[in-house]
């Protein structure tokens, strides 16, 4: 199941410790703007800054993983199943 915009909404708000409301772009946007976040050497360096590439890719790498997991818990399949059981979720739901 692709991301909603309520998810990318979610995952922006927690990276930028705001609460800006997200779903009212388009949902095309939310992904280019997901994109552009996911690459920090060309967001930084449009922003004119400087960071070290480790700091910055090992924030970006922990705010895909939550959007990941935000996403996993809706889907259903055996990759789903693999992940779940992986992080010890599928055995509290008795599976």
């Amino acid at each position: 199941m692709p991301a909603k915009k309520e998810d990318y909404e979610k995952v922006f708000n927690k990276l930028f410790g705001t609460d800006i409301e997200w779903h009212r772009l388009k949902l095309e946007d939310l992904i280019t703007l997901a994109t552009l976040f996911n690459s920090p050497d060309i967001l930084i360096s449009r922003l004119g800054g400087k960071v070290e590439k480790q700091v910055a890719r090992k924030r970006f790498l922990e705010v895909g993983v939550e959007m990941f997991e935000t996403v996993i818990d809706k889907w259903e399949g055996p990759l789903a199943t693999l992940y779940k059981k992986l992080v010890g979720e599928e055995s509290k739901k008795g599976g």
